[in-house]
Order: structure tokens, then sequence, then C-alpha cells
């Protein structure tokens, strides 16, 4: 969130041990269900082949022909001569491609490849690059089809000798957009370079000018001449280019995102940030960006340290940052400002005010950017070890006797969980006195299986992904390590994930016994699903292919939401004179209804279907995973349950249904997207982090514990219920238990300290 190897030519679902699978109604367990993905991309090609070969090339005077694309036509006539759209660098992107794709002759454009390695480097030189497009294409008029001068037969297309280039129409796309989304400076340049300039018309430009969103209104820009531009403050821009050229005026419109550096104001009220203070390079090149706390003059003194989620590589559009591995990073994290290249935006802004508040009380942050953020838990586990070793050498040249306090979000607090484990286990001293867990998935994630499925059902037809070529980016991210051991169901495997069961089973894989851990979920506590139920359809995907007004292919699929018994996935590709393959309905026996469970949301279902997506959301982790209850009961009502009768703390007596000493479900009981924080979790966290009123109950006493007001100790302390004589608070000689309070400290029951502690 391998022991099998996907091809794209051809690919198989091994079926695990403890789910069984049904493909067409019949159980395929101990069977492997093939399907010949291959001979589909030689249908596709071979009639892609067949059908245009014949023509006579010399009437398509434009070398572009645009019935060639079989599945994306519609997004190119989308954006010719349009007036007045909005236009993503991922859309011209994609415009591009299938300009390429639709070449007779593939001279006149270079590969995406190319192309994107020539963006990059652009944006490395310090501009943002704009590409413009403008393109004269052709296609078979409907009218040369009736009147017989270009006519259908065999599962081809031929002309008859009088016919000429008035069969086809001219077209022309003349398009412009930022071709970088994510800019790390208040302060930058924008070019239009002659590289990136893509025409067979007259060449005459034309007058573009631009609106940069930031005060200054439109200018005109021209080529190989950059603008220098200023930003006030960070957030999302609009950026408005205005192209005109003879008769033609259009206007697009580009969302950029100004991750700026402002060290004057902080905050999520203007998104600015302010570089680390000191960063720290690990073993494996991940970094530790350090931002020191109010008063400790620049030395490590009172550690927070903040474990990075699930993080992937990030697309062309946004390049790496020296902040930043992937798409999250201490730019991200200090700012609160959403990347717009991300595949899911995180909804962190209140982040800056949690950090400046930590701040204030004296803690440094510290955030871990993973280099891979999708590697094997247990290996970023260990850089996560590696980075505590070397902070508690800094504390103690420090002449500090703090804590650490260690957070993690999402995978981050399952690979925290792991570290301090593992450290126990090994005898070392995590010296840590509190673990916060948020929104992390311990037993485990979801990507709906029904979506996983049709991922990989289409990566693997080659004419479909050469239009549409994220569909195999998004199938290989879900394929990384991380992925497979943090989600329940996975593609690879059948059904249930063998890396996600023998990570649940690794020794290490246990809640840290030495530290005060809280979890935090942002999923529902009282039974709210995702407003669908089980066994509905989330996807519906039925795509038509003509080629003047002949009728040559259709893709159709569907996921459901996963329900015992019932199907989550079927799909099917037609081909004109070559038939059909088809996936057949897929259902299995034993599953739980992960997709509509209470739990964080993930809008996987529209990023697939887009546009064809009938529910946009589900269940990403489930709430009772991001507490670790002990049930598979996936509508368990928190609410009604004796773990709100000292809520938010556990009482000991029901330390077996979750292991956390105190957890936190929002006072609305609404699913909120995965790790968003608001302004009541982030007042919650503060407060617990450094409160005005300690409770320390059931637990054995290490270092120092602070309270703005008063400390209680003893066993199970909370108001208006009989506490049963269970749980002992332990003060043990030589461990330098310090309780600092500003108004009283009180030892209740259960309270215990030897002589001489």
């Amino acid at each position: 969130m391998r022991v099998l190897i996907l091809s794209l030519t051809l690919f198989f679902f091994k079926v695990t041990i403890s789910q069984e699978l049904f493909i067409g109604g019949k159980k395929a367990n101990n069977e492997v269900a093939l399907m010949k993905i291959e001979e589909v991309n030689e249908h596709i090609n071979k009639t892609r082949k067949n059908l245009f070969n014949n023509l006579n090339k010399k009437n398509i005077t434009t070398n572009f022909l645009i019935d060639k694309l079989f599945f994306s036509e519609n997004k190119l006539v989308k954006y010719s001569n349009f007036i007045n759209t909005s236009l993503s660098s991922k859309n011209w992107r994609d415009v591009y491609n299938l300009l390429y794709l639709s070449q007779l002759k593939p001279n006149n454009l270079d590969s995406l490849k190319i192309i994107n390695r020539k963006i990059k480097d652009f944006y490395i030189e310090g501009s943002v690059p704009l590409g413009l497009i403008d393109i004269n294409y052709n296609k078979i008029k409907k009218e040369a089809i009736k009147n017989g001068l270009i006519y259908y037969k065999n599962n081809r297309y031929y002309e008859l000798p009088e016919s000429n280039k008035v069969s086809y129409d001219i077209r022309n796309l003349y398009i412009v957009a930022p071709l970088v989304t994510t800019i790390n400076s208040l302060s930058t340049s924008f070019i239009l370079p002659e590289e990136l300039f893509f025409s067979n018309t007259d060449n005459n430009v034309g007058l573009i000018e631009i609106d940069f969103d930031n005060g200054d209104g439109f200018q005109n820009i021209y080529i190989n001449q950059p603008i220098n531009v200023v930003f006030e403050r960070s957030g999302i821009k609009e950026v408005k280019i205005l192209l005109k050229k003879g008769e033609l005026t259009a206007l697009y419109r580009s969302k950029i995102t100004i991750i700026g550096e402002d060290h004057t104001t902080k905050g999520s009220s203007t998104g600015g940030y302010q570089n680390p203070d000191f960063t720290k390079l690990l073993s494996d090149d991940s970094r530790a960006y350090i931002e020191y706390g109010c008063g400790n003059n620049d030395k490590l003194t009172k550690p927070f340290i903040f474990v990075e989620g699930l993080n992937f590589n990030p697309p062309d559009d946004c390049p790496e940052s020296n902040l930043r591995y992937g798409t999250f990073g201490w730019d991200v994290f200090r700012s609160g400002i959403d990347i717009s290249c991300s595949d899911d935006p995180l909804r962190i802004s209140y982040m800056p005010d949690l950090i400046e508040k930590l701040k204030s009380e004296g803690f440094d942050i510290i955030m871990l950017d993973f280099k891979d953020g999708a590697a094997a838990i247990e290996s970023n586990a260990d850089i996560l070890i590696e980075l505590i070793n070397w902070a508690k050498v800094k504390l103690t040249n420090n002449n500090s006797d703090n804590k650490f306090v260690v957070a993690g979000a999402s995978m981050g607090g399952v690979v925290t969980r792991y570290a301090l484990s593992k450290m126990e286990q090994l005898g070392q001293d995590h010296n840590s006195r509190l673990y916060l867990s948020f929104d992390a998935p311990h037993n485990g994630a979801n990507i709906p299986i029904g979506d996983q499925y049709l991922l990989n059902f289409f990566a693997g037809i080659t004419a479909i992904t050469d239009e549409k070529p994220e569909i195999i980016i998004a199938r290989d991210k879900i394929n990384k390590m991380a992925p497979k051991q943090l989600m329940c169901y996975h593609f690879s495997s059948g059904i249930t994930s063998v890396w996600h069961n023998n990570l649940i089973a690794d020794v290490y894989y246990q809640f840290p016994a030495n530290v005060f851990s809280v979890g935090i979920a942002n999923g529902s506590g009282n039974s709210l699903g995702q407003g669908y139920l089980p066994s509905n359809k989330m996807i519906d995907i039925d795509e038509k292919v003509k080629k003047a007004g002949i009728r040559v292919a259709r893709i159709q699929a569907e996921s459901f939401a996963i329900s015992d018994g019932s199907p989550f996935f079927w799909g099917k590709v037609w081909i004109l004179g070559q038939g059909i393959t088809e996936f057949p309905s897929t259902s299995c026996s034993g599953c739980k209804p992960l997709d509509t469970s209470p739990g964080a949301t993930r809008n996987t279902n529209k990023e697939i279907g887009q546009g064809s997506e009938v529910y946009a959301h589900h269940s990403f982790i489930p709430t009772i995973s991001a507490l670790s209850l002990n049930t598979t009961n996936y509508s368990f009502d928190i609410s009604s349950s004796s773990l709100m009768d000292n809520y938010p703390y556990i009482r000991s007596n029901n330390s077996w249904l979750c292991p956390f000493n105190m957890i936190y479900i929002n006072s609305n009981y609404v699913n909120e997207d995965h790790v968003e924080t608001t302004f009541e979790n982030v007042s919650w966290i503060t407060d617990k982090l450094s409160p005005h009123n300690l409770r320390l109950q059931n637990i054995n006493i290490e270092g120092k514990y602070e309270a703005r007001n008063t400390i209680n100790a003893g066993k199970d302390i909370f108001v208006g219920i009989n506490s049963p004589d269970i749980g002992d608070v332990i003060v043990e000689i030589g461990n330098n238990a310090e309780l600092i309070a500003g108004d009283a400290i009180i030892l209740q029951n259960g309270f215990k300290a030897k002589k001489g502690s």
C-alpha cells in the first residue's frame, strides 16, 4: 500500500488458501486462472495496421491521422479550438502523446520520454517551461465514407483512385500550459523554449499573454525569452494564458502550487515555510530535516520525530526537490499545502499550526523523509532506528535528558511501531516516552480488490496503455513492496496479501511496551460506512470506439465493492474481426467488506474511473485498523463500546481489545480523508504532547513528564466510573523519572514507588 512476476503480455492470478476465488461461477482454488493478454495486443495492433494501411498517405497532408487513436480520440478533439478551458500539465502531456501516436511517419515529434527529459532540464536550470502545440491534423470525413470515396471492406479502409485530400478534414490544435505544477520558491522564471514549441502550420506563434495570478495582470511572453515572476505568498495559483492568432482567441487556465520559503510569516494562514535548520543524511540517503525549538540555541534538545507515510516517485510534472523525495517532504510537511501533482493530495493545512505550537513548547521538529517511501517496512524501520541512535548521541552531547516523541502518519505509524518494538526486543534503548500513530493501517490498508484487478487487466493491453500510460504507473505503484505489505487484499497473490500476512506474523511487528502509545483514526467511530453497500458497483467503464462511423473496438469493465460471495470484477475487450477476450465475473468467498467499512477515505475509484465511477471514494484505512482493534467486525461501534468508559484513555481491562494507551476519534463521527489534519485533532494532539493536565496510569514511568497544571498518577483515573483494582504505576530505582507540574502532582491509589526511587 513478488513471488509473482506480472508481464505486459501474460499475467495470471494465483489464489491463496485463506480465500476462495470464483471466476465465471467456478471455484478456482488450487488452480491458476490464465488470461493471454498478448492475444488482445496482437488483435489490436493487427486491426490498427489493417484498418489504415491501404489509405493514400499523400492525401493525409498533415502526417497526423487522428483515426489511428483507438481509445482516446475524444480527448484530443476536446482541446481543438476550445475558447476557455482548464488545461493541466498532465492534460498537455496526454495530448502530446496522442499526437505522437497518430503520426503516420514518426519523424515530426519526439517520444514523450524525451520531452519529459527536456522539461526537467529546464526546471533544473531554474525556469518553469511552457509547452505550446500548434498542430494541424487529419480526420476521415464521414461524407467520404457515405460517398464511397473511402470504403470499408474486410476489416480495412480503401480509397477509390479519384479520392483526394478533400476526403479528410483538417483540424487545428492550439494549446499551451506550464509543464511543472509545483515550484519551491516565491521567485522564479517562466520560459517558452523553442524546443517545446511544436507546429506544422505557418510557424506564426501569434500573441501570447499570461496572468501568473500574482497581481501583475496579463503580460506578453515570447519564445526563448524568460519572464521573472515573484509571488507574494505560497499557495495554489491559477495561471491564465491567452492565445491570439488570426481570428482565433483561446484562453487556458492551469493550476500551479507555489511552496515558497517564507522566513517572516509561517503557518497555515499563509502557507509559507522556512527551510530546515539542519539536514541529516542517513545511510541510504534518506533525509532527516530538523528545525530547532524555541530557545534551544540550534541544539537538539527536545525531539519530536515525524515519520512520513507511503511516498512514491513524483510524476514528470513534479520534479524532485532537495527538500522532498517523491510528493511529500519538508516543503509539504512544513507548509501544509497540498501538492497538486500527487495522486491523492493530503489535507494537511493545519500541520503548520501543530508545528508552530510544538516549537513554542521547545520541541525540535525532525521530519524523516525516506529515500524510497515505498520500500519494505523492515528496511525503512532500520533507517528510523539509525536516526534514533544518532539523535540519542546528540542529546547526550547537549546535556539533555529529554526523551523522544515519535509520530508516524499512515505507513509511518507502522514503520515506527516496528522500529520501536525491534529495539526493545534486541535490548536497545529507543529513549522514547510517547509513540503517536496517525491513521496508520495496523490491521491493514485497503485499495478495492476490484479496482486492482481492473488496473491489472488493462495494464496488460498495450494499445490501451500506449494512449493511457498512467494505467501501468498506477498498477506498478500498488505492486511496490510497502503497499503489498500494508494492504489486506492484493491482486498479485489472488485475494489475501501474502506479504501482509508475513508482516503481521513478524516477531518485531508488536506494539512497543516501554512507551506511552496514542492511536488516532480519521475514520468514523460509530459504524458510519461510505454511503453505499457491499456488492454495489463502484466503477462502470463502457467505451466504444468508432472509426468513420464503423465500430472497431469496445472496452468494458466493472468493479464492485467487496462482499462475501458477490462479484468484485468483470472485464471484456472486443476487437473488430478478432472477437472477444474476457475476464469473467470474479468473486471471493470469505472476503470482508473493507471497501464500504467505516474508515478514512481515498478517491481511488475516481482516479481510475475518470468519469466512469459510480462512487468516487472508498474506505482506505478502516477505523478498526487505525486503532488496531482486536476484532474482525469492520463495523465495530466504538462510540457505544467499553472503549468509551475512560475515553480517550484505554482501561487496563480493555487492553485485549485495543493495544494503545489512548485513542482519538473525531467528535462528529464522520469519515475524514486519510491523515486529514483538522482544528480538532491538531488541538487534541498538541494538548497530549504538551498537556495542561496529564494522567499517568497503568504504565512504568521513565524519563521526564511535564504538565502545565496537574499530573495525576495511579490506576485507571477517570470520573464517574468505579475503578476496578487493576493496574499499577511504578517508579523503579535508577529510572531517573521526573514529574513536573505547574500546580500539583497528585498520587492516587495504585501508585507505587520503591524505596530509594
